[in-house]
């Protein structure tokens, strides 16, 4: 398995599991569905910002190749 698809397939589910998190949370209590959903907002930023920096070293890497 390659580091992009592993990094890709852990978006992936975290993101599958942010909606279904958000999809029960009206059956919860206000505030936590409030919860819940900065919590999946803030997951969700350091998990773009994590691939966007792997994908810079991964591009660095292959520039240095040539």
């Amino acid at each position: 398995m390659s580091q992009r698809s592993f990094w890709g397939g852990l978006l992936t589910g975290g993101l599958i599991g942010m909606a279904i998190a958000i999809a029960m949370a009206p059956q919860l209590k206000p505030e936590t569905r409030e919860h819940i959903m900065s919590t999946s907002k803030h997951w969700s930023g350091r998990a773009g910002r994590l691939l966007s920096k792997g994908r810079d070293a991964v591009m660095d890497a292959a520039d240095n190749l040539h």
